[in-house]
């Protein structure tokens, strides 16, 4: 566990599988079998499969960890940002669908907690940006910290490939429809954690903006929203109370009001 803690898995998956290609498939194969077993640390199961998912990118090997990510995920435990950059990471353009039926069916639901809901539309619309070039522009752009430079290193690179990018088009066309059959329902939703995600959903999907924000930013926007419409609602009943609009000048209590008429 020492040295996977070491990797830093951005930066050295690259030439880690350069080092591994003559027996890369053999070695990922054989990741997946120990992560198939029943008696490991949750911290250590959680490393394998970030590794697992490097080798099946790498090798377009076929056993995924989708499934047995998602039933680990839980918004008490500090390592779901893990879990869900596992899933996202690892599905790929041939089985994306079956990947957002899957996400879809365990979490978007609104028999779900409203937790759950929040981080599978949050994965809906990872999963969305990794394969819409137009979204994972708008994506790119939001995260960016060098400016446009930063931006354009791929933004024409199927141009000209006509077979790959009409391909690229009817999954991207697929996907959309699929992850609309199973946000639908949280449109114009009272919960304002999952309206924000919802609606972060549907902006990428319409190439308006993309909006990454973490259920703490949310929940903390939400609240704000809340006690400000409080305050608006209080507000309302006292110039209802008052009989005019709530200024000093304009309030006058029941009792002088009584003693006015007589």
């Amino acid at each position: 566990m020492y040295f996977l803690d070491q990797i830093d898995f951005e930066e050295e998956s690259r030439s880690a599988m350069e080092l591994l290609s003559p027996e890369g498939a053999r070695f990922g194969k054989m990741v997946f079998r120990d992560l198939q077993k029943s008696m490991m640390e949750r911290e250590e199961r959680i490393m394998k499969m970030k590794i697992y998912v490097l080798f099946r990118s790498r090798y377009g090997l076929k056993a995924s960890v989708v499934q047995m990510a998602m039933e680990m995920l839980n918004p008490e435990k500090d390592d779901i940002k893990d879990l869900m950059e596992i899933i996202v990471e690892e599905v790929m353009e041939q089985d994306v669908l079956r990947v957002i039926d899957i996400v879809g069916d365990a979490l978007c639901s609104e028999f779900r907690d409203d937790d759950f809901v929040v981080y599978g539309l949050n994965m809906m619309r990872e999963i969305y940006c990794k394969f819409d070039p137009e979204a994972a522009k708008l994506k790119r752009e939001e995260n960016a910290e060098e400016g446009p430079r930063a931006l354009s290193s791929d933004s024409d690179e199927d141009e000209g490939q006509d077979g790959p990018e009409n391909k690229r088009s009817r999954v991207v066309e697929e996907m959309g429809e699929r992850i609309a059959k199973y946000v639908e329902c949280f449109k114009g939703s009272k919960n304002k954690s999952i309206f924000y995600a919802y609606t972060s959903v549907m902006n990428v999907m319409r190439h308006k903006k993309y909006c990454g924000k973490g259920l703490g930013f949310i929940r903390r926007k939400a609240s704000k929203e809340e006690r400000v419409e409080s305050m608006k609602s209080g507000r309302a009943e006292k110039e209802k109370y008052s009989g005019g609009r709530h200024s000093k000048g304009r309030r006058i209590s029941k009792r002088r009001r009584k003693r006015n008429n007589k």
